[in-house]
């Protein structure tokens, strides 16, 4: 088992990840200013994040609507700024997607999320799924359960 790296700067040199996911994610930080991993968010205490986006340029999310894995077809949500936490609930297979450390399947399906100095959490009304390859979440295995 390969173990993030907490001081993760990898230079990656192609400006779009497969399908426009991390749009112009050229570069990730692990460690700089990751405060998400067992932070909590600002105004709701209780939620605690177990993840948070490392893609320097933001990372796009899609919408899932319940089908066995995510598709390159699910529409598109918002991209999540640098350093946004997240509230990973479970995972999902998708398709293969090369971040820093290597390419993955995995897809983390989000339930909640805070961005930096937003001081308020984004609630989901329709579930998101962004690809784990660009999420540092301590672990290149899945930090929850499959879905």
């Amino acid at each position: 088992m390969r173990v993030r790296k907490a001081l993760a700067a990898v230079a990656l040199s192609a400006g779009l990840v497969a399908g426009g996911i991390a749009s112009g994610a050229g570069t990730a930080r692990a460690a700089d200013g990751c405060d998400a991993i067992g932070g909590h968010a600002s105004d709701r205490p209780w939620i605690g994040w177990n993840g948070c986006v490392a893609a320097t340029d933001g990372l796009w999310s899609r919408f899932y609507d319940g089908r066995p894995q995510v598709a390159w077809s699910d529409e598109l949500f918002t991209a999540f700024p640098y350093n946004t936490g997240l509230s990973i609930s479970c995972w999902l297979s998708g398709p293969a997607v090369q971040g820093p450390w290597g390419t993955s399947t995995v897809w983390d399906k989000v339930e909640l999320y805070e961005w930096p100095g937003a001081g308020a959490s984004g609630f989901t009304f329709r579930t998101l799924a962004v690809p784990d390859a660009w999420v540092y979440t301590g672990s290149n295995d899945p930090v929850v359960p499959h879905c």
